[in-house]
C-alpha cells in the first residue's frame, strides 16, 4: 500500500497510528536507534535484525511516520501478511519501501527470492528511494539459494537490536 501524509493507514495497528521514535526505549540499542533516526543520511538501504520484542516493527513504523510527516511516499509491508510475489515487480515511484519481517517471506516460498531480488534492483535503480528490511534472522543465515540476491543483501548495512530487558523471557 502506498501512503501519503493524509491517507488513512489501512493496517491493523493499535489506535490506527504508527509508532514514533519518541516512544521507543533505546536501552541497549542506541547505535541502531540513532542510525534509523537520522536515516537515510548517505545510506540507501538498511537491514534491522533482532529477536521478537526487540522493537524492529516499532522502529520500522517510526521511519514510516517520519517519512510521511516529510510528505514522502511510503510503502509499508509485512512479510507476515504474505503479499503475492508479483506485488514486488514494477513498483510505483516511492521514497521509502519498508518490508517488516522479510524473513517470513523466504520461509514461505522460494518464489519470494526472485521477487525480493526484483525489489532490491528496483529500489537500487530508483532515484531517491530507500529500503528498510527487518528480520529476526541475520541476513547471512537466511535460507537464500539465489546467489545474486544473497550477495546483494549481504552488502546492506545491518544493525542488530537487542531484546529490551523488560521483554527478556517473553515470547
Amino acid at each position: 500500500m502506498i501512503l501519503n501524509k493524509n491517507d488513512q493507514l489501512r493496517l491493523n495497528l493499535e489506535k490506527n497510528a504508527l509508532k514514533r521514535f519518541d516512544d521507543f526505549d533505546a536501552t541497549g540499542n542506541k547505535l541502531s536507534f540513532e542510525t534509523l533516526r537520522t536515516w537515510p543520511e548517505n545510506i540507501k538501504m538498511i537491514h534491522l535484525q533482532g529477536p521478537v520484542h526487540s522493537g524492529k516493527t516499532h522502529l520500522a513504523e517510526a521511519v514510516a511516520e517520519r517519512a510521511l510527516n516529510q510528505q514522502k511516499q511510503v510503502l509499508l509491508l509485512s512479510g507476515k501478511l504474505l503479499p503475492a510475489p508479483h506485488f514486488f515487480y514494477d513498483l510505483p515511484r516511492i521514497d521509502y519501501l519498508i518490508l517488516d519481517d522479510m524473513d517470513q517471506l523466504l520461509l514461505f516460498s522460494p518464489q519470494y527470492e526472485e521477487a525480493l531480488f526484483a525489489l532490491y534492483n528496483q529500489v537500487f535503480d530508483m532515484k531517491g528511494a530507500h529500503l528498510l528490511l527487518t528480520s529476526a534472522t541475520p541476513l547471512q543465515d537466511l535460507p537464500i539459494k539465489l546467489k545474486d540476491l544473497k550477495s546483494r543483501l549481504q552488502g546492506i548495512p545491518s544493525f542488530r537490536l537487542q531484546q529490551h530487558p523488560s521483554q527478556v523471557g517473553k515470547s
